[in-house]
Parts: structure tokens; sequence; C-alpha cells
């Protein structure tokens, strides 16, 4: 079975906070086109799962602002709003892969000698949560309903939402380091 890499990076940072030896296990369906839900994380312990559901995006370098006063972030993410099939998942993950860039003018050759050279940053939502976030979507100058939303950083411990708002919105207490308590939980 081939997984997607969104889907398979998500397992191994799971796996990095749900361990087997705690009693967690990791199901993926045997069917890639499963509908509704990409993974389930289990606790053997008390018997209960959560489903969870994966979308993917690449991120992009943006081009240096026009003016002074506008804020760019090294990295930007990009979704387009998708249907929820209320009960089918219980958390959201949205995934984003950036390359990391190097940091000093040194580097004279495209040829790739580190194998850090990329990252991702992960978001959780419940169910709930992700329902009210894609409703709450608008474009920055009407009250249109946005149908694309995104997200902007720096690191991995603030992310901002840049489409999708009126204003940017601090997104940070959505990361994965900030909800695996919440999902284990859950899991009790």
């Amino acid at each position: 079975m081939i997984l997607p890499f969104s889907e398979a990076a998500v397992v191994d940072e799971f796996e990095k906070h749900f361990k087997k030896k705690e009693g967690y296990s990791i199901l993926i369906p045997a069917s890639r086109q499963q509908k509704g839900f990409d993974l389930v994380l289990f606790n053997r312990n008390t018997k209960k799962s959560i489903s969870i559901q994966v979308k993917g995006s690449r991120t992009y370098i943006p081009r240096p602002p026009k003016r002074d006063t506008t804020k760019r972030y090294k990295n930007y993410s990009w979704f387009n709003v998708f249907t929820i099939d209320k009960g089918l998942s219980d958390y959201y993950v949205l995934f984003g892969l950036y390359v990391k860039i190097a940091e000093d003018s040194s580097v004279n050759s495209t040829r790739i000698k580190n194998k850090n050279w990329y990252d991702f940053v992960i978001l959780i939502f419940t169910e709930d949560e992700m329902i009210d976030f894609l409703k709450n979507l608008v474009q920055k100058k009407s009250d249109k309903q946005d149908k694309m939303f995104g997200f902007g950083f720096d690191n991995i411990k603030k992310i901002m939402l840049t489409r999708g708002a009126k204003n940017h919105e601090d997104f940070s207490s959505y990361l994965i380091q900030n909800k695996v308590n919440d999902l284990k939980k859950n899991l009790e």
C-alpha cells in the first residue's frame, strides 16, 4: 500500500507523542478510497479511538513586499475549502510541507547535501472546530465566503491565518505541540 507523504509524516509525528509502550496504536485503512478519515488513533488500554482526516498543502516562499509596512512570513500554505461529512472524522489535521531556507549565503550548490532540508507544520482541529473554521472564512475585502484559506509562518512555534480572514489571526494554539494533551484526554 502506498501512503501519501502527508499522511506518512503525520503518522511518524504522532508516533513520537503516542507511544506503543503506552498503549497507543495508529491504524490506517486498507483501502485508499476510504471516505471520511485517513487514520485512527487507538488506545488499547481504554479501548477508545479517534478518527483523523489529513489535508495536505505544500508551502511557498513569497516575493518581497512592495511596501515596508507589509508583513511577510517565510512560508505560506494554501488549502482549498472542503466539505465535511459530519461524524466521520473526530479530528482534522492540516499538514504543510516546507523547505528550510539556508540561513547563510555560502550555499553555492543546488545539490542537497543535508537530508534535513525540509520540515512540516501540523495543525489539529476537532470536527466542530473545523466546521466553525470553514464556515467563518471570509474574503479580505468583503464578507463573501472565501473558497480558499492559508497560513503564514516563520517557524513551527507560531502560525497565522493569512487568507480566510480580514486580518491575520493567530492559530498557534492548533499546532500539534499544543493539541497532543487534548487528543490524549479524548483517548482516556
